[in-house]
Formats: structure tokens, sequence, C-alpha cells
């Protein structure tokens, strides 16, 4: 059996970190996917926007520490998992993207325009440039 997730989209947030009380840091982040797709009830295309939990362990979770900011784009792969818990006497069901060094990878694919590089001179045009590649490299 194979169990692999693939997204490309843009993170709601900026990641959030924590540490296990054992000492091993993870981060959290929300991905907004859009898709579009034809309804048939009013003949019409639409976007359709769902939102995917993230959950990164590991290394990982360095580099999403240091890149994951709202509005980037962002490729994750991982797999999918399943959570269940009890409330109000009801069973919920919820599922998270879980990236670990093993079985996952996660890629800043763009900045948004108010988070770009500044150029040095004082202008306000940002550069081309959509991510620190120092960054990636130290991570890759």
């Amino acid at each position: 059996m194979f169990n692999r997730i693939q997204l490309v989209g843009n993170l709601a947030d900026d990641a959030i970190i924590r540490v296990t009380q054992s000492g091993v840091r993870y981060a959290t982040f929300r991905v907004i996917t859009s898709d579009e797709v034809y309804s048939s009830e009013t003949g019409s295309w639409g976007a359709q926007t769902t939102a995917f939990d993230v959950v990164i362990w590991g290394h990982l979770a360095k580099y999403a520490e240091k890149a994951a900011r709202k509005g980037n784009l962002f490729l994750v792969e991982g797999k999918m998992k399943e959570h269940r818990h009890e409330k109000d006497g009801q069973t919920r069901y919820s599922w998270q993207v879980v990236v670990n060094d093993r079985l996952g990878a996660i890629r800043a694919l763009s900045r948004p325009a108010e988070d770009a590089r500044r150029d040095p001179y004082g202008s306000d045009r940002a550069t081309d440039q959509t991510i620190d590649d120092e960054l990636v490299e130290q991570f890759d």
C-alpha cells in the first residue's frame, strides 16, 4: 500500500513552531489549494478552495520556521493521517498531511510581494528572486 499526497498551495498563516516534551521540534501550518470545478446546477465553472493542515517533523521543521510565511506558495509532499477525537459525545475525524525526513518534502516556490527583497539602493521595486538560495541549499 502507498499513502502519499502532494500539494501546491498558498500558506494561510506563518508556520507555528512547537517543541514536544522530549525536545523534538515540529512545525504546523495550513495550505490552501484551489481547483476549478464545473457546477451542473448553475452550468458554470467556479473555484473550489480546500484547506489542508500540515505537520512537519525533523530538520524540515527548521526550514519551515525560516521559510513558511503567510501567502508563500509551497510544495508539500507527505502522507495523510487520520485523527479521531470525541467532542460533545460524538466521534469527530480530521486529517493532516504529515511530513518528516523519511517520508516527505517541503519547498517554498514563491514569496508574497510584501516579503520580497527590496532594491539595496532604496527603490520600492522587488527583485525577481523567489526564495533565499542559501536557505534552500542549507536544507537540501
